[in-house]
């Protein structure tokens, strides 16, 4: 009888021991997230106008795979900056004044820039500051 419940005992202390295992070991960790500015403001002519925009923007980066941001954005911050100006520089003044503007130009800024850099970091872009002269 002992080797009856012993044949039973075993594999369910097996399963036990695999599942907490599971559990501490191979569940998904917690996102962690960090706010990076890429410079202060961005200032530059309209496409076609004498207008100028300034514009401030903040990004959502995914640092949950220990990628630090001084290796992946302190260093290509004049690269960054430049594809953003870039991209304000084609805006011109019909477009930014079309409503749900901002959200198309922040996730514009934000695919690309995860495209340049090769990297899925970006997860939102924020705009902090946004006039038009």
């Amino acid at each position: 009888m002992n080797n009856k419940r012993m044949l039973v005992v075993i594999p369910l202390v097996v399963v036990i021991i695999a599942g907490a295992g599971w559990f501490f070991f191979l569940r998904e960790k917690p996102i962690v997230y960090t706010e990076y500015a890429p410079g202060e403001h961005f200032v530059t002519n309209l496409k076609n106008s004498r207008r100028l925009l300034k514009a401030a923007f903040v990004f959502k980066l995914d640092t949950t795979n220990g990628k630090t941001i001084d290796t992946v954005f302190k260093a290509n911050q004049p690269f960054i900056r430049e594809t953003i100006i870039f991209i304000l520089r084609d805006l011109d003044e019909t477009t930014v004044e079309t409503p749900g503007f901002h959200v198309e130009l922040t996730e514009r800024i934000r695919e690309t820039l995860n495209e340049v850099l090769n990297t899925k970091h970006i997860v939102e872009v924020h705009l902090n500051d946004f006039v038009l002269q």
